[in-house]
This record gives structure tokens, sequence and C-alpha cells, in this order.
């Protein structure tokens, strides 16, 4: 990890430093690369075979899970409980909390912890993960808790991104693009804010950052 925060300076710096001289020292050639002709281009790796493995005292996210007597599902951006008994409707609340514009959001899928759903999802208007978190009764009743912002590009794939839930830790797999040439670096590292309470903190300090 990095020493401190000095250090990750240095390295920002630097890279936006050699990033200024790549880009003048392109201006400054007089005429364009020339490309090859005829060269073979080179075949692509064949795609490994994947499977989902399920993994004792691993929830993974989905949208239906089981609470007590009541089925709780995630449809359309909305919480519902239905009774397993006569799968007889009891709650619906809506999975994004209030004040919250759900236009340029999914919701996709949702954890659970005792009695509370996390709902995960992702605002392409704002730019980052959206993690909702309300409370379910034993007799089914929903109610909304609080909601969170975490920084983050792009959303939901089987190649850059993953919720899981480890006993009562949420756990994120997701990238961050590192623009160190940008005004402030700094804004694309890991970050956080809950909603209504101003603007994201960083969650990642230079000593718990790897090269």
């Amino acid at each position: 990890p990095f020493a401190d925060e000095q250090e990750l300076a240095t390295l920002l710096n630097g890279w936006a430093e050699e990033y200024r001289k790549r880009q003048e020292s392109r201006r400054a050639r007089s005429a364009p690369q020339s490309m090859a002709l005829g060269a073979a281009a080179k075949p692509e790796a064949a795609a490994d075979a994947i499977t989902n493995v399920q993994h004792a005292g691993v929830d993974e996210g989905g949208i239906v899970k089981l609470h007590g007597e009541h089925l709780v599902i995630l449809r359309r951006g909305r919480l519902f409980t239905v009774s397993v008994s006569d799968l007889r409707p009891v709650s619906v609340i809506d999975a994004f909390g209030p004040g919250v514009d759900p236009r340029g959001a999914w919701y996709d899928e949702m954890l659970m912890w005792g009695d509370t759903v996390a709902v995960i999802g992702y605002s392409y208007a704002r730019g980052g993960t959206e993690i909702g978190l309300f409370r379910i009764s034993p007799s089914g009743q929903l109610s909304y808790k609080a909601t969170y912002h975490l920084r983050s590009n792009d959303y939901y794939s089987s190649r850059n991104y993953a919720s899981r839930l480890i006993g009562s830790k949420l756990v994120f797999y997701t990238p961050l693009y590192l623009n160190p040439w940008h005004a402030n670096p700094y804004d694309a590292l890991p970050a956080m804010r809950k909603w209504g309470e101003g603007e994201f903190k960083r969650i990642a300090p230079a000593t718990r950052i790897y090269r």
C-alpha cells in the first residue's frame, strides 16, 4: 500500500505529467503515422466458460427472497411482500427513497440480513450505485430506512460488477476508471454519501490503496 497521501499524490502527479508530455509529442509530429497494410488481426482469445458457483454463507443478489412466512419481491422499481400460505399481498413500497428521482435508474437486485432488505441499483443520472435499506416486520410490512450512494462506474454485468452479503457485511466488486490528468483525480477514488447529507466522502485512504 501507499505509505501516505503524499506518496499517492506524487504518483498521480507523475502520471499526469507523463500524459502531458505524450500529448505534446503527438502534436509536434508533422506527419501522421502510416498504417501497415495486410497486417493480420490478432485472433480473439476463446472466452472461458464461466459457471456461477453458490458458496455456503454467501448470499447473492436476487429479485425474490424469503423472510419468515413472506416472499419479498423486487419488481419494476417496487418492493412487494406476499404471504407464503395463501399468496395474499401484504405490503408494497417504492424501491427507492423519498425524494429520490427514479428516472435513469435501475433497481436490479436485493439482499437480506435479519429484518433489513438492501436494494441494489444503479443511477445513470447520478452516476453511481444506490443502496436502499428497508425494514421488514414479522407481519411482512415494509418501511424505508435510508439510501446510500456509492461512487462507481457502470453497473451490473458478468464482467465488471458484483454484490454479495456475507453475514452482516455487504461486499461490492466494482471498477473505477482512474483519470490522473483530470483536474482532481481523487474524484475517481472510492467514496460514499448518505442520500440528502452532502457530498461524497472518500472511503479508501491512501494506506488502503495498493499499486
